[in-house]
């Protein structure tokens, strides 16, 4: 399997918060394996590279977007590695500092099909612990003996949406919703710090609103998602005060 090296560049555009945009330059990224290797891992890496003019620390998170039964999946950021896992992963344990101009080679990606063929997609997000910087993202496709359609990421961010307000939620949160088509088995599912499901609502229109009040959850950050048929087609990041 060829390492391929896709480089996130942070391009400075500062405002008078100091806050920066962010833009990741690489298509999605299309990783092949086979089935008859039952214990093979197929590999995504790439570069980070810090373009700002100041340090930031970051972190990785994890949206499963499409999985194949009896697969999973890891992903390392800095020294550490998540458990093989599925399903989303709401934060990698490590952080990572990075200094203005700095590039960082950590990252890998890690697919187990364990001889189930069929194409798993991830989307995975890094985002800065401070609020600096905008989250930047990179879908990647594993594909295994599959005949395989990858998105564009303009398409994957017409695919859905979901809008939280307000964001943090201290009383009642307004969950606006949309899906791409008329769901089948429609969800809005909300995942815990590590991936672990807490509520699930169904949803049978395309689009519409459902309220969440904070007094259901902890204080802390979760996922919010909205599921067709068990595939995600818009995920974000939800924080409880």
């Amino acid at each position: 399997m060829n390492r391929s090296f896709i480089t996130l560049v942070f391009i400075s555009c500062f405002f008078s918060a100091g806050f920066a945009q962010v833009h990741l330059s690489g298509e999605n990224n299309l990783y092949f394996g086979s089935a008859a290797m039952t214990t093979e891992e197929v590999n995504a890496e790439w570069d980070v590279v810090n373009a700002t003019d100041q340090t930031l620390e970051f972190c990785y998170r994890r949206y499963a977007l499409q999985e194949v039964p009896g697969a999973d999946g890891n992903f390392c950021w800095g020294f550490l590695c998540i458990a093989w896992s599925t399903g989303h992963y709401n934060a990698s344990s490590e952080v990572v500092t990075m200094a203005p101009g700095e590039t960082n080679h950590s990252f890998k990606a890690k697919y187990r099909h364990h001889g189930n063929a069929g194409q798993g997609i991830y989307r995975y997000c890094l985002y800065e612990v401070n609020d600096l910087v905008d989250d930047v993202c990179q879908t990647v496709n594993f594909c295994v003996d599959a005949e395989c359609v990858v998105s564009t990421e303009e398409e994957y961010s017409k695919s859905g949406d979901i809008q939280i307000s307000p964001n943090p939620i201290q009383n009642i949160g307004n969950i606006s919703y949309r899906f791409s088509s008329a769901p089948t088995s429609g969800r809005l599912v909300v995942y815990n710090a590590i991936g672990v499901k807490v509520k699930e609502i169904k949803l049978n229109n395309r689009e519409g609103v459902v309220f969440l009040g904070a007094s259901e959850f902890e204080s802390g950050i979760y996922l919010c998602s909205i599921e067709d048929n068990g595939n995600a087609q818009r995920t974000v990041r939800m924080v409880i005060q």
